[in-house]
């Protein structure tokens, strides 16, 4: 019998709320809501840890608020953008090493990618907003598969991290991948699985069917 590919996910609807959500916290996308709410009621973690685990996602959106800001200065057209991300956040520096680690935190945690299809966990962390300069930013963990077909009308700038194996997206190792304008691609992990930041300028993104 031959084995079957892998099923893409499906695109999620990450602005949709969940049934009955819970009182509204500003800002934060309804599955977070969920699981922050429900971590700050557990009575198996002390409550010290539900504390630490809401000022890591504080320092993390502060962060990612902060590269926005950066971003939103840039042209996603230009041929050189990737050049100069680079070169405002290298790989390997301490900006990034920290967005690096508060994300891998936040996916252990559970409240990074609090939804998921099959193997494929996501979570909105941060919608367009003046505070984010007019960018969305999303996580979502991948093991080796194909997601949704999709266009960038405005561009897409990513945040590859490696959690397992030799992954790549696409056609990129760990670090920073961009799309420019009017892209179109079928985001793939190959060789492992990648936790992916994406950042979106005003959320614009286009699914094909």
């Amino acid at each position: 019998m031959n084995a079957q590919p892998p099923t893409p996910f499906l695109p999620p609807n990450l602005d949709v709320d969940i049934p009955s959500p819970p009182p509204p916290l500003p800002g934060i996308d309804a599955g977070v809501r969920t699981w922050l709410l429900s971590a700050q009621r557990n009575e198996n973690r002390e409550p010290f840890q539900n504390e630490v685990i809401l000022m890591n996602r504080e320092e993390l959106v502060d962060k990612v608020n902060s590269l926005c800001t950066d971003l939103s200065s840039l042209d996603f057209a230009d041929d050189g953008f990737l050049d100069r991300v680079n070169e405002l956040y290298p790989v390997d520096g301490e900006s990034v090493t920290a967005l690096r680690d508060l994300a891998t935190s936040g996916f252990d945690e559970g409240w990074l990618t609090p939804r998921s299809q099959g193997a494929v966990q996501f979570g909105r962390l941060v919608k367009p907003s003046a505070e984010s300069s007019q960018f969305s930013c999303d996580a979502v963990y991948m093991p080796s598969c194909p997601g949704p077909k999709h266009s960038h009308p405005e561009g897409e700038l990513n945040l590859c991290i490696a959690m397992d194996g030799e992954p790549r997206f696409d056609d990129s190792g760990p670090g920073w991948c961009h799309y420019s304008p009017g892209t179109t691609h079928i985001p793939t992990v190959t060789g492992g699985t990648m936790l992916i930041l994406y950042f979106l300028p005003n959320g614009a993104i286009e699914w094909c069917r």
